[in-house]
């Protein structure tokens, strides 16, 4: 026994020797001095793993997430793309796919679609919102991933796709065969008038039709008679750099400074400026933006603001002024390189400091409890001066000249939205029955201007919801405002789609709300700039 124990230690510490040898051999807690050394180290410790891990590794991974590693090393936003995540991005920033065209969710494992895209096969064909696809070419859907959906709906235009739904209010599934072709992927999201005189446009991404999609847009709400614009561009993570110079370009007179780029290298080194081609009317202009606004949005406000254009109005955005270069590899994939800083007109460097960490970078940047995000926070940041002499502030993101507060919503409330009992309940009540059929006499006009959820309907409510979320008096009838608006805005869903749910969303917005009340500060700014060019 004491010999075969002896053997027992022997063996592993044999394997230990041999892999200190190899180790010493190739050196890999060596210093780095150049990618040649780089290479052998990784090769290296690559080598260790194929020969003593413990299972048989996955290289393709661990080749992945050596590159992710290296990449995260040097910034936010350096970035590594797997061949299938690049096609799909590059597919939602083209501006179209092929496929069925419907917004979908997947709720308590269900493949409920949210609505039909207007005008796409789902649409003509009737899929209507609330309705959950049990079966796509006859394979059960529960606990489908949205990853399988993209995958089994999407495909080559003219080919078919048969699904089966679920309806409420229908004993029996009801069967669709599709065909599927190109869906037009939009950008902005919103085009209303909020008045007589003010016209609304929320842009949701910069994209390759971004811009015609404006220009298109501001046409439209002008000859409903326009004389203001509101451009909403919170939560708009950004984009192509193209697009953004373009839609600055549209709101700004020729020869200016819209952003510019430094690098290490000076070929990375750029000053994109506005022209005078298609500008639109320099109507009072605010642009709305939150801590969710980054990168295209930030060059957009940011020339906006520096160029006394208009007025930026809500919360400091996110601060991603970081440049990345996208270099395809041989398998597909692709890296996103950083190669340079953006600046504004001003020279404001938007990247926000990262020093920290990635977490605390991110949740510093989205933390909506954090009890300085809506402070006064400016005295500690450089400032710079627009083109009029007005005061502006550097240090990450864009500073808006006037601070708004999005509504802060009771736990209580917080849960329901992050339960989709909204969603869920107009669903049960709206998709058929009484409450439809009073909806639509009502007709969507007098819906969306006159009606409120009665005190019926809000009892209803609470059962539905019943013990998914406890009851808490005090802070629903805080709320209730809210949970109106809410169940509101689910029910126009329902019963009239997509676009008159979002008009009900922009009545109880209260950044909205406010930016009507700012014009008077937007056109004394623009003045300012008007006799700064006069000079």
């Amino acid at each position: 026994m004491k010999k075969i124990g002896s053997l027992l230690w022997l063996v592993p510490g044999l394997l230990l020797l041999g892999m200190l040898l190899i180790l010493s051999r190739r050196d890999p807690h060596a210093s780095v001095r150049s990618p040649i050394e780089g290479l052998g180290k990784l090769n290296a410790v690559m080598e260790i793993i194929r020969d003593f891990y413990v299972e048989e590794a996955e290289m393709d991974r661990i080749v992945d997430g050596a590159i992710r590693g290296m990449l995260d090393e040097l910034d936010p936003h350096s970035n590594y793309i797997p061949a299938a995540e690049l096609r799909e991005i590059n597919e939602e920033f083209q501006g179209e796919f092929e496929g069925i065209g419907i917004y979908f969710q997947i709720r308590d494992k269900l493949l409920t679609v949210v609505s039909a895209i207007p005008g796409t096969p789902s649409d003509r064909l009737g899929l209507s919102p609330g309705d959950v696809i049990i079966e796509i070419d006859g394979k059960a859907t529960y606990g489908i991933t949205n990853e399988d959906v993209q995958r089994k709906l999407k495909g080559k235009g003219g080919t078919q796709v048969v699904i089966k739904v679920r309806r409420a209010g229908l004993e029996e599934p009801l069967t669709f065969r599709i065909t599927r072709e190109k869906i037009p992927i939009y950008s902005v999201e919103s085009v209303f008038m909020l008045n007589g005189e003010v016209g609304y446009l929320r842009l949701n991404r910069f994209m390759a039709t971004s811009a015609d999609e404006i220009r298109e847009a501001m046409k439209t709400l002008s000859k409903q008679g326009m004389k203001k614009v509101v451009l909403d561009l919170r939560n708009n993570s950004g984009g192509y750099l193209e697009q953004a110079q373009k839609i600055a370009d549209l709101f700004l007179p020729g020869g200016l400074v819209i952003v510019s780029t430094e690098g290490r290298l000076a070929e990375f080194g750029s000053v994109l400026k506005s022209t005078t081609e298609d500008d639109l009317p320099p109507l009072p202009l605010i642009v709305l933006i939150n801590q969710g606004s980054a990168s295209a949005s930030e060059i957009v406000a940011g020339a906006i603001q520096d160029h006394d254009r208009g007025l930026i109005a809500g919360q400091t955005s996110f601060g991603k002024g970081l440049v990345q270069r996208q270099l395809e590899m041989r398998d597909s994939s692709a890296v996103r390189l950083t190669i340079a800083r953006y600046y504004t007109p001003s020279h404001r460097l938007i990247q926000r400091p990262y020093d920290k960490g990635l977490a605390v970078y991110y949740e510093e940047a989205m933390d909506e409890e954090d009890p300085n995000l809506f402070a006064d926070t400016t005295a500690a940041k450089p400032v710079f001066r627009t083109r009029a002499g007005r005061k502006v502030y550097g240090g990450g993101g864009i500073t808006p000249d006037v601070r708004i507060r999005s509504g802060r919503l009771t736990q209580y409330t917080s849960r329901l939205r992050t339960q989709q009992s909204f969603f869920d309940f107009a669903n049960h009540a709206a998709t058929a029955g009484p409450l439809r059929q009073r909806v639509e006499a009502l007709g969507q006009e007098a819906f969306l201007r006159d009606w409120q959820p009665d005190e019926a309907l809000l009892a209803e409510f609470v059962r539905f919801v019943g013990d998914k979320v406890d009851f808490n008096e005090e802070q629903w009838r805080q709320d209730l405002v809210w949970i109106r608006g809410y169940l509101k805005r689910e029910i126009a869903r329902v019963v009239f789609g997509r676009d008159p749910s979002l008009r009900v969303d922009l009545a109880m917005d209260p950044a909205v709300a406010e930016a009507l009340l700012l014009f008077p500060e937007a056109e004394r700014i623009q003045q300012l700039a008007t006799r700064k060019a006069g000079r």
